[in-house]
């Protein structure tokens, strides 16, 4: 995992995170035990929230399955959307084509970790 060095996890990451992944559990042990922590942003926080929280309200039994998030969210750097990572969200916003604009929760977890000057690890292709 030395290709993650200072990377963060996005929302497909982690969703395979908390889904028992074997591969992806393993690399995040290992990150954790060199880096002392995953470092995430608050758009994937409430990208899983708003998932966990929807579920619950449709009466799924999701409960556990959010005190384990936010257990594990309390043990993460979680970075902010500030000033200047919605700045360059809304650069990045500007020089897609509209077919892509609608990706706005990918927009937001790439300006986060581009100000920060991280390597962003997503499985989702949408972000590549």
């Amino acid at each position: 995992m030395s290709e993650l060095r200072g990377g963060r996890f996005g929302f497909d990451t982690l969703t395979a995170y908390s889904r028992g992944h074997p591969r992806i559990r393993a690399r995040a042990r290992e990150y954790r035990a060199r880096h002392g922590r995953v470092t995430i942003t608050s758009m994937t926080v409430f990208e899983r929230l708003r998932g966990y929280h929807l579920a619950l309200a449709r009466g799924k039994p999701y409960e556990q399955s959010l005190r384990a998030f936010e257990a594990l969210v309390a043990t993460c750097k979680v970075i902010p959307l500030d000033p200047a990572a919605a700045g360059l969200a809304g650069r990045i916003w500007a020089a897609l084509d509209r077919s892509h604009r609608a990706a706005l929760g990918h927009i937001f977890i790439a300006a986060c970790a581009g100000t920060q000057r991280l390597r962003l690890v997503t499985r989702s292709r949408k972000a590549q």
